[in-house]
Order: structure tokens, then C-alpha cells, then sequence
């Protein structure tokens, strides 16, 4: 009786699921207001304006006059199978000179960059997080400007 229970159960649930459109924790006020970011750039904003206005980077970058904060917007699809399928992303990037004055802000779709496989954020034994491809293309890239 109860495996014919949990088998209708479970025809239920994978005849109803549909792909579920989710953020992924990086969706981020700075990516949708270009026109404000301009405006932090001619107000020589400083990184403490700026981590207030939008709070706390992806990811950060020091490099020998400048540093450089990145905030990364990711979409995903959730697929019945719990994977994240990687729908879109684009970059922000903040630049700041020595003294922590706002020089730069850039925007990057990264159309030219082609994600096969799927994104996916998980945790290690240890339970610290894991990264996705996205996150470790942005850190090789920082790795390398340096």
C-alpha cells in the first residue's frame, strides 16, 4: 500500500515540475542602475558609499595602484533533477584607486563567453562553498591580472 502511495507520489511531482526560474544569491541592485553607478563616479564615491549602497563584493581584487571589487549576477533555471542551469550573468566591476575613491565602474554581459556546463554551487565536507565555473573563471581572470 505505501509503495503504491510514494508511486503516485512521485508520478505527481515529476508530471507538475517545471523548471523553476531562481537567483542565485548574487542579484545585486548595481547591475540593473547603470545610469546610478555613473552618478557614484562623478560623486568620487568611496568604497565604504559604495559597500553601503550595495553591499559587500563577489569578489575583490588588489593590484598595485588600484583595487578592483566585482559583482556578479547570475540566473539560473532550477531543473527538476536539482541542477542550476546557467541562464545569464553579467559583471560589474568597480574600480577604485589607492586612497579608496571610485574611478571606473565597467559592464560586462560576458557574451563572449560560453558556458556549457551547468552552475552549480555546493559544499565541501568542511562546509565551506565550493565554486561554480563562473566564480572560478572570475578568479583565474583576477589571478592573472595581477
Amino acid at each position: 500500500m505505501y509503495k503504491f502511495i510514494y508511486i503516485v507520489f512521485l508520478v505527481t511531482c515529476i508530471t507538475s515540475c517545471k523548471s523553476l526560474e531562481k537567483n542565485s544569491g548574487y542579484n545585486y541592485k548595481i547591475n540593473s542602475q547603470k545610469n546610478f553607478t555613473e552618478k557614484l563616479v562623478v560623486k568620487k564615491s568611496t568604497i565604504s558609499d559604495v559597500q553601503e549602497s550595495f553591499g559587500f563584493p563577489t569578489l575583490i581584487t588588489y593590484e598595485y595602484d588600484k583595487t578592483l571589487y566585482y559583482y556578479i549576477n547570475i540566473k539560473t533555471i532550477r531543473k527538476p533533477i536539482r541542477v542550476n542551469q546557467l541562464q545569464s550573468y553579467h559583471i560589474t566591476i568597480l574600480e577604485f584607486d589607492k586612497s579608496g575613491l571610485l574611478l571606473n565602474t565597467k559592464f560586462d554581459n560576458c557574451e563572449n563567453i560560453n558556458f556549457q556546463q551547468d552552475y552549480e554551487e555546493e559544499y565541501d565536507s568542511f562546509g565551506e562553498t565550493k565554486y561554480g565555473i563562473l566564480q572560478q573563471f572570475i578568479k583565474n581572470i583576477a589571478r592573472f591580472n595581477k
